[in-house]
């Protein structure tokens, strides 16, 4: 299931940026529903997006996995465990402690804080930080199981995934289990999305180079996804047990679909920087949307229709995220934000910052 060792590419970084930006805007919308009261046209999209913002996010992440599966433990788990740990833990802290900071939690109490950074380590990580911690879970579940069959992975994983009172149940009768935690609760809801993109990788690399060469097929398809997404999103079946697997799936396949095509185009480089940046935009993206809401909230012009107020605040946020990572990265003393420093290496020590393979 390996894969041999190929130059990079470039529409995976598309991708990325496609699927950075699906993520930004959903928590722009729901941070400005929440502020003023409302979203405008952007919570169409929200909608739309539901069923594919994350599941891609994981099919993407599962694509190179096969490259380094079978390498040494030690640097295997250096590399896919250790190093999402180390940013999981960093940006937590920093998130709660920009809170401590405004005081609008926590109350100013030391002890409260402390609590609640071991309760958003360990148990219902900080907003989006979710994302961070489930994939060393995932990647070290993925290596634990790997001489277990295929088929009966994606048995187990498609069934609890469609149906995850199942895991419910279980949660709720193993006293140990229970309580808020992510990682028992929420772990097989997208699992299948990361191993479908690590068995499926030979394929979703033919059908995105076959994609890049046949633009018009690629937008015929496109459109035909949109119709299906939308009316099963409208028709409020998006996520009934194996539809919200289907349509996770074929959105992810539609967003290699416009990564591909968008790789044709030079004018869509920036969405490709914004790809091998992804997890920059992930880890830093929050407080500057926040800001920019509160910042602009009493612009009335820009007020006026909340949807593109919404679109403009979520440029903003990707933006100021990537604007931090290039002030940080040029000194030895704040490059840590984005890169793991060589002392927290378990094994053999590469300088890789959050962004330097480009690769979730």
């Amino acid at each position: 299931m390996g894969i041999a060792s190929k130059p990079r590419l470039d529409w995976v970084d598309y991708a990325k940026g496609i699927c950075i930006f699906a993520v930004v805007s959903m928590y722009s919308n729901n941070l400005t529903t929440e502020l003023m009261g409302g979203s405008g046209w952007l919570q169409y999209w929200a909608d739309f997006a539901k069923p594919f913002r994350m599941p891609d996010f994981f099919l993407l992440s599962g694509l190179f996995l096969g490259r380094v599966i079978h390498k040494n433990w030690r640097g295997y788990f250096d590399k896919k465990v250790v190093h999402y740990l180390y940013f999981f833990l960093l940006w937590t802290f920093i998130n709660l402690l920009i809170l401590f900071g405004e005081n609008k939690l926590y109350g100013g109490d030391v002890y409260e804080f402390i609590q609640q950074l071991w309760r958003k380590s360990t148990s219902w990580p900080w907003k989006m930080m979710w994302f961070i911690q489930m994939l060393p879970a995932y990647f070290l579940f993925a290596r634990i199981t790997v001489r277990v069959p295929v088929v009966i992975i994606l048995i187990v994983a498609s069934v609890l995934q469609a149906f995850p009172q199942i895991v419910e149940a279980v949660v709720h009768a193993v006293p140990p289990l229970q309580g808020d935690r992510v990682l028992v609760d929420e772990f097989w809801k997208r699992y299948i999305f990361f191993y479908v993109g690590y068995i499926g990788a030979p394929y979703f690399f033919k059908f995105a180079e076959y994609i890049k060469n046949k633009v018009l097929f690629g937008v015929v398809g496109l459109v035909v996804w949109i119709a299906v997404n939308g009316s099963l999103v409208n028709m409020g079946l998006a996520e009934k047990p194996f539809v919200g697997l289907f349509l996770g799936i074929v959105g992810a396949t539609a967003i290699i679909t416009l990564g591909a095509i968008a790789s044709n185009f030079r004018i869509a480089r920036w969405i490709s920087y914004l790809g091998k940046n992804s997890i920059v935009v992930y880890l830093a993206f929050y407080w500057p949307t926040k800001l920019a809401i509160d910042a602009l909230a009493g612009v009335d012009i820009l007020t006026r229709d909340l949807g593109t107020f919404c679109a403009i605040v979520t440029f903003i946020g990707v933006f100021a995220a990537i604007a931090a990572f290039w002030v940080v990265r040029e000194s030895q003393y704040t490059r840590w934000l984005f890169e793991r420093p060589k002392w927290l290496s378990v094994g053999s020590y590469e300088p890789k910052s959050a962004i330097a393979s480009g690769k979730l």
